[in-house]
């Protein structure tokens, strides 16, 4: 099976309530867009670039990205996030067994696996 990459998404950060960072600029959405990528950013007021700024750069400003196949964020993802057949990226304490993010590890290690099924 392969896997679309075509659709790109940032989410808003929920972790933190100051949380200001993003994985991409709107420099580099501009960039992806240019090459016929579609890029979608989740809607927030606290980013350090503004929903206009990447607007301009070519992104589609939504409320979810559950239509993209790549989730790029910050921090972690809450462990009800993920779904099967998409791409996650993110920085994450998992590689010292932190409990609080044991759930979230589990979850989508269980959505990757269905991937491995088909």
């Amino acid at each position: 099976m392969k896997i679309s990459m075509n659709k790109i998404g940032i989410r808003h950060e929920d972790k933190y309530k100051l949380e200001r960072r993003t994985p991409l600029v709107p420099g580099d959405v501009n960039d992806l867009v240019r090459q016929g990528l579609e890029v979608s950013v989740e809607h927030s007021d606290k980013r350090i670039f503004g929903d206009d700024e990447f607007e301009k750069a070519g992104a589609i400003l939504t409320d979810n990205l559950d239509h993209c196949d790549v989730i790029l964020g910050v921090k972690e993802m809450p462990e009800y996030y993920f779904q099967p057949n998409k791409t996650y990226v993110f920085f994450s304490h998992v590689i010292k067994g932190q409990p609080y993010n044991m759930p979230m590890l589990k979850n989508l290690m269980k959505s990757r696996q269905h991937i491995d099924r088909l």
